[in-house]
């Protein structure tokens, strides 16, 4: 269709089941069609492209797309629901929001990517409530530290960037991310593998295997120009 003298796009789809495999597939075909030698990747190599995005594709057509899958299947993380909102109005492409229910929880993402210009420029906001880490850290092969420390995840962040590659992207990141969980519990498994530089009184404190009740931990990232400091 035309809209205004240019192509448009509408679509509302619907899922009864989305099956995460199915983009594994997809992503893993594209990975091999492209493969590259691991030999290429040595001590000090960038790890970030510096090849320019392509994204002329998202001036060539509008577009107004929702989708909803009622039930998610994914082998290592605890998905509940995906609604997608997603509007590409002349190279701007708006996600109003991304909702995905992850841990019992939701991860609310809503997003502006703006390719009128060579220097991709974006914005995007980030909610997270109530994600059972619990599940996610099993999921991730760490059934220790699921038992010992996991807690209830909630937080929120907004992130900006801009360049024309993905280098140019992350060195230019700005922004703030804050999470806080209530619950769980810290013990020395926990300050092991999170990495955590204790004073000797924590170090005490979990000593012989004791677990030391967390009523809350709360950690804020700030990213400058692609520097992200923890405060």
């Amino acid at each position: 269709f035309y809209f205004n003298g240019r192509p448009m796009l509408w679509a509302t789809l619907h899922s009864n089941q989305l099956n995460t495999r199915d983009f594994i597939a997809v992503a893993r075909a594209t990975d091999e069609s492209d493969e590259q030698d691991p030999e290429q990747f040595k001590s000090g190599d960038e790890v970030f492209d510096h090849e320019p995005l392509d994204l002329q594709i998202l001036g060539r057509f509008d577009a107004q797309v929702r989708y909803q899958a009622d039930n998610v299947e994914a082998r290592d993380v605890p998905l509940n629901d995906v609604v997608l909102h997603a509007s590409l109005d002349d190279g701007i492409l708006q996600l109003k929001p991304l909702s995905v229910g992850i841990g019992g929880g939701e991860v609310k993402l809503e997003g502006r990517l703006n390719a009128r210009e060579p220097a991709l420029q974006g914005d995007l906001d980030l909610a997270l409530r109530q994600i059972n880490l619990t599940p996610l850290l099993e999921g991730a092969d760490l059934p220790q530290l699921a038992k010992d420390t996991a807690g209830i995840l909630g937080g929120k962040g907004n992130l900006r960037a801009e360049g024309e590659s993905i280098a140019e992207l992350m060195a230019g990141l700005n922004g703030v991310l804050e999470l806080a969980m209530s619950g769980g519990y810290l013990d020395a498994v926990a300050m092991e593998v999170v990495g955590l530089d204790a004073g000797e009184a924590l170090v005490a404190a979990v000593a012989d295997d004791q677990r030391v009740p967390l009523r809350c931990t709360y950690v804020k990232a700030v990213a400058e120009d692609g520097l992200v400091t923890l405060e």
